[in-house]
C-alpha cells in the first residue's frame, strides 16, 4: 500500500488529518505547553504526557516512555526534547520544528518580560511570595506524573528491582544520570535475556 507523501514512516497510526492540519494542532499545543509549562522538565513532560498521549491519543504510553528516555539520556533539557519528538510522531521533520519552535518562544518572550520586570521590582515582597506559592505546585504535577508512569512502566520483580536500585544510588550516591541509564539497560539487557530451553 502507497505511504502518503506527508505521512512521515516513523508515525505511530495512520491518520485522515493532512499535514497542515497537523502542524497547525502542534503549534497551538506547545504555544499553550510553552506559555503555561512551569516547573522544570519533569512538569513540562508530564504536560506533554496528558495532552499528546492520554487526551489526543498520538502515541501509545510505551512508545511515549521510550521517548522520555531517549531524550534523557541526550544533553539539553529533556522536555523541549520530548516535544521534539513528539511532533515529529505527529507530522515527521517539519513536525518536529514547529513543535520545538513552538514550545521554546513563548519561554523565551516571556523570560525577556520578567528580566525586565524582575530588575524594575526587584524587593517587592508579593512578587517574592507569588514564586513561593508556585513551588508545592511544580511538586505535585510532578509527583503525580511519576506515579501514573511508574503503574504502566513498571510491572514485575524485575524493573521494581531496577528501579530500587537506581532510585538508592541517585539519592544517596548522587551517581550521574548518564551512568544510571546504562546501568539499567545492562540490568534490563540480562534480567529479560530469553531463556533457552
Amino acid at each position: 500500500m502507497n505511504q502518503s507523501p506527508d505521512l512521515d514512516p516513523i508515525a505511530v497510526e495512520p491518520t485522515q488529518e493532512t499535514l497542515p492540519t497537523r502542524l497547525k494542532e502542534l503549534a497551538l499545543l506547545f504555544l499553550k505547553l510553552g506559555a503555561i509549562g512551569f516547573g522544570g522538565p519533569q512538569a513540562h513532560i508530564a504536560m506533554i504526557h496528558n495532552e499528546a498521549v492520554v487526551r489526543r491519543g498520538w502515541m501509545k504510553e510505551d512508545q511515549f516512555l521510550e521517548g522520555v528516555a531517549i531524550c534523557e539520556m541526550l544533553p539539553g533539557p529533556a522536555s523541549t526534547q520530548t516535544g521534539i519528538y513528539t511532533g515529529y510522531l505527529r507530522a515527521g521533520q517539519l513536525g518536529a520544528v514547529v513543535a520545538g519552535v513552538c514550545f521554546i518562544l513563548p519561554a523565551f518572550l516571556i523570560v525577556l518580560a520578567l528580566s525586565w520586570a524582575y530588575f524594575r521590582f526587584q524587593g517587592v515582597p508579593q512578587i517574592e511570595n507569588l514564586f513561593l506559592g508556585i513551588s508545592p505546585v511544580v511538586i505535585a504535577i510532578i509527583f503525580g506524573f511519576c506515579w501514573k508512569l511508574s503503574k504502566k512502566a513498571i510491572k514485575d520483580w524485575q524493573s521494581v528491582a531496577i528501579a530500587l536500585t537506581v532510585l538508592i544510588l541517585s539519592l544517596l550516591f548522587r551517581v550521574n544520570i548518564l551512568l544510571l541509564f546504562l546501568l539499567a539497560g545492562l540490568a534490563g539487557l540480562a534480567m529479560y535475556r530469553p531463556t533457552t530451553p
